[in-house]
């Protein structure tokens, strides 16, 4: 598995499809997602996949023009360990630890674990668990910042907020290691950000960074 295929990058794995592309459908069902990423009825259901009435939601927010709504109600966090998906708090402390190590080691500004960006990740790593897919692209959104900003309900900086993204990871230490491993991903983790969020929905992890 390459870089181009996993991670790392702000904004690759973008596609051509917006949120605007499903305006015209009012109640979206399995054959609509079907077209977009060859989903079954399967792959959107269960209390931790991305499912239809989500996708509708999106669909009216963006129509309504009001990005600053809080996007909270898109992601369901039933069945969750906690906040973060499928991991404890005190695992997503362990990770902010090791990614704050090493960026203290390289003289660099700590980061804060962030509510809203976690909630990105949410949505992507339960995205990702809905496709069967490790992937950074989204049917929703054209690219991966556009993605972050909206569903975590956020401003990204000027250089864009970034993500990274890994699949079957058995631990924080594993999935930290996966990362600095790879050039892209180890240059989101020593980037010039304040804030991180993680997530994990079953095998697939997120980490993004604002």
């Amino acid at each position: 598995m390459n870089v181009s295929n996993v991670k790392g990058s702000q904004d690759k794995d973008s596609q051509d499809m917006n949120v605007s592309d499903i305006k015209d459908s009012q109640d979206m069902n399995a054959s609509d997602i079907k077209d977009s990423q060859d989903m079954n009825v399967s792959d959107i259901k269960g209390s931790q996949d991305i499912n239809a009435s989500d996708i509708k939601k999106i669909k009216d927010v963006d129509n309504q023009k009001n990005t600053t709504e809080d996007t909270s109600a898109l992601i369901s966090m039933d069945g969750f360990k906690s906040i973060y998906g499928d991991i404890e708090i005190s695992e997503a402390e362990k990770l902010l630890n090791l990614i704050n190590d090493l960026r203290k080691s390289e003289k660099l500004s700590i980061l804060v674990l962030d509510e809203k960006l976690t909630k990105a990740a949410i949505f992507q790593a339960k995205y990702q668990n809905a496709v069967s897919k490790l992937t950074q692209k989204n049917f929703g959104f054209t690219n991966v910042n556009d993605r972050i900003k909206f569903t975590g309900n956020i401003k990204c900086p000027a250089g864009g907020c970034a993500e990274n993204v890994a699949s079957n990871m058995h631990s924080v230490k594993d999935v930290y290691n996966y990362w600095i491993s790879d050039p892209e991903s180890l240059k989101n983790i020593l980037g010039n950000y304040k804030f991180m969020g993680i997530a994990k929905s079953k095998k697939y992890w997120v980490q993004n960074f604002s």
